[in-house]
C-alpha cells in the first residue's frame, strides 16, 4: 500500500528518479515475501523508469541482478542498427573538438554489445541535459546523469570561474545505494578531493585522460591523490564548446576496475558535449538574468531619482512661496516697533505738556489700557519676531533634506 502510494506520488509529480526506486523497493520487497509474480510487475516498470531517466548503469545492474524478472522484456530484439557510430557521430556534431584520444580500435571489437545497447534512455538522458537552463539544476543533473550511465560512484564537475577552476558539483554513491550531492563551492587545491594533476592535464591539452588500476604511460600523473586513495578507474573528460574549454568531468570508481568499457566510453562523450553546450547556455542565461536584474535596479534608482528630484523642486518652490511673505514680515518688523515708541513718546511727551486731560481722552486712554499697551506691544513684535525666524528655519530645513535624498 505504502509502496503504491509513493510510486502514485512520484508519477503524479514527475519525480521520474524516486518513481524508478519506489519500484524497485516494492519488488524487492515483494521477492523477500515470495511473490515473484507480483514482483516482476514492479522491477519491469522499475527498469523503463531507470531507462528513460537514461540511467544506464542501473538498468545494467537490474539485468544482471533480476534476469529472470526482466526476462519477458529482455527477449525482445534489438533494432539492428551500430549504436557506437550513431553516438560518434552525434557527439561529433555537437562538439567538432571533442577529442579523438579514446582508442578507435575497440569498435569493431566492441559493436555487437553497443548494439544491444538502448540508445532511448542514452539520448532521453541528453534531453534532460538540454531542456534544463537554471545552472544550479543543470550542475545536478549534469553530475547525476553522467553518473549513472558511467556505472561510477564518483563524479565531479568543475568550472573556471574569477580565473580560478572551482569545484561547482560533486555526486557520490554511498554504499546504501543513496547519491549523495554536495554544490559547495571549492577551489581547486593540492587537498580537493580530485587528482590535480589530472585536471590540470586535461586543463592544458583538451584531452580527456583514462586510467585503469592506476597504470597511465604519462608521467607525473601517479601521485598525491591517485597513490593515497588508488582509484581502480578514473575518466577525465574536457567539456568543450565550439573549440572553447568550458568545464571539466572527473569519473572515479575506487573498487572496480576496467569500468569504461568502449560503449560507455562514448556514452559519456556524447552526454559530455551536450552537458557542455548546455552548462555554456545555462551561463549565458544566468548573465542575461543578472543583466536584467541590474537594468531593473538601474531603472528603480533612475525613477526614485526623478522623484526625489521632483520632490526638490516641489520644496523649493513652495519654501520660495514662504519666504517672501516671510521676508517681509521680519523686514517690517522694526520699523513698525520704531513707529510705535515715536507714538508712544508723542503721548508721554503730551501727557507731560497737559497732565490734566478731559473726561473724554481720559475715558479713552482707560478704555485701551494705554500703560498695557506701552508695556507689553514690544513684547508682541518680539514674539512675532522669533516665530517668523522659526519658520524660516523650517523652510530651510526642508529645502536641506530634499538636496540630501537627492544625493543618496
Amino acid at each position: 500500500y505504502y509502496y503504491d502510494r509513493a510510486i502514485a506520488g512520484a508519477r503524479k509529480s514527475s519525480y521520474l528518479q524516486e518513481e524508478a526506486l519506489a519500484n524497485e523497493l516494492a519488488a524487492s520487497f515483494y521477492i523477500d515475501w515470495g511473490k515473484e509474480t507480483i514482483a516482476t510487475t514492479y522491477m519491469q516498470e522499475a527498469y523503463y523508469c531507470y531507462a528513460r531517466w537514461g540511467a544506464k548503469a542501473k538498468t545494467d545492474q537490474l539485468e544482471e541482478k533480476y534476469p529472470q524478472l526482466l526476462s519477458s522484456i529482455l527477449q525482445k530484439q534489438p533494432p539492428q542498427f551500430n549504436l557506437f557510430d550513431s553516438l560518434t557521430n552525434l557527439t561529433e556534431s555537437l562538439n567538432s573538438s571533442s577529442s579523438q584520444s579514446i582508442d578507435n580500435s575497440n569498435r569493431n571489437s566492441s559493436s555487437t554489445i553497443i548494439e544491444s545497447f538502448d540508445i532511448f534512455s542514452v539520448l532521453q538522458a541528453a534531453q534532460s541535459l538540454s531542456r534544463t537552463i537554471e545552472i544550479d539544476q543543470l550542475l545536478n543533473n549534469i553530475v547525476q546523469i553522467i553518473m549513472f550511465n558511467a556505472g561510477v560512484q564518483k563524479t565531479v564537475l568543475l568550472i573556471p570561474q574569477a580565473e580560478q577552476w572551482q569545484l561547482r558539483a560533486m555526486a557520490q554513491l554511498t554504499d546504501d545505494g543513496i547519491v549523495e550531492i554536495n554544490r559547495t563551492l571549492q577551489p581547486l587545491t593540492q587537498e580537493s578531493s580530485v587528482p590535480i594533476r589530472v585536471i590540470q592535464y586535461v586543463k592544458h591539452t583538451l584531452e580527456p585522460l583514462l586510467i585503469n588500476e592506476g597504470q597511465t604511460e604519462i608521467s607525473g600523473i601517479l601521485e598525491g591523490y591517485v597513490l593515497n586513495y588508488q582509484p581502480q578507474s578514473i575518466l577525465c573528460v574536457p567539456l568543450l564548446n565550439q573549440g572553447q574549454l568550458v568545464a571539466i568531468v572527473y569519473l572515479e570508481h575506487p573498487t572496480t576496475k576496467g569500468v569504461f568499457t568502449p560503449n560507455r566510453l562514448a556514452i559519456i562523450q556524447f552526454l559530455c558535449a551536450q552537458a557542455a553546450v548546455s552548462l555554456q547556455n545555462a551561463q549565458l542565461y544566468s548573465q542575461a538574468q543578472q543583466a536584467i536584474q541590474e537594468l531593473n535596479q538601474t531603472q528603480r534608482q533612475l525613477a526614485q531619482s526623478e522623484k526625489m528630484s521632483n520632490l526638490r523642486n516641489l520644496v523649493a518652490g513652495v519654501t520660495h512661496e514662504i519666504n517672501q511673505p516671510v521676508s517681509f514680515l521680519q523686514g517690517n518688523i522694526q520699523p513698525a516697533l520704531d513707529y510705535m515708541q515715536n507714538l508712544l513718546d508723542l503721548i508721554s511727551l503730551y501727557q507731560s505738556e497737559y497732565p490734566q486731560p478731559n473726561e473724554k481722552i481720559q475715558a479713552k486712554i482707560e478704555a485701551i489700557d494705554l500703560e498695557f499697551i506701552r508695556e507689553y506691544f514690544p513684547r508682541l513684535l518680539e514674539s512675532m519676531h522669533q516665530e517668523i525666524q522659526r519658520i524660516r528655519n523650517i523652510s530651510n530645513n526642508l529645502v536641506q533634506q530634499g538636496e540630501n535624498n537627492t544625493k543618496n
